[in-house]
């Protein structure tokens, strides 16, 4: 979820700029903006054991619901 969020500032810091960071927060932009965080999250989800059809739920382990066990942090 971290990861999510932090996408949602790079992508409308590239998009807007400094000065209109809110340019995706509605309809078909803020899908987008939204689309992007969870490809964020999801890349750095990846291990080279991932396979293409392997899934990744998004807020599964803050709602409690869920663990990533392929996930190491040391």
């Amino acid at each position: 979820m971290i990861i999510h969020e932090y996408g949602h500032g790079i992508s409308n810091r590239l998009t807007g700029g400094p000065s209109n960071s809110n340019c995706l927060g509605t309809g078909q932009p803020g899908g987008m903006g939204e689309g992007w965080s969870d490809w964020w999250a999801i890349l750095l989800l990846q291990t080279p054991q991932t396979k293409p059809s392997d899934e990744f739920a998004m807020g599964e382990y803050v709602a409690g619901r869920g663990k990533y066990p392929f996930l190491r942090i040391a």
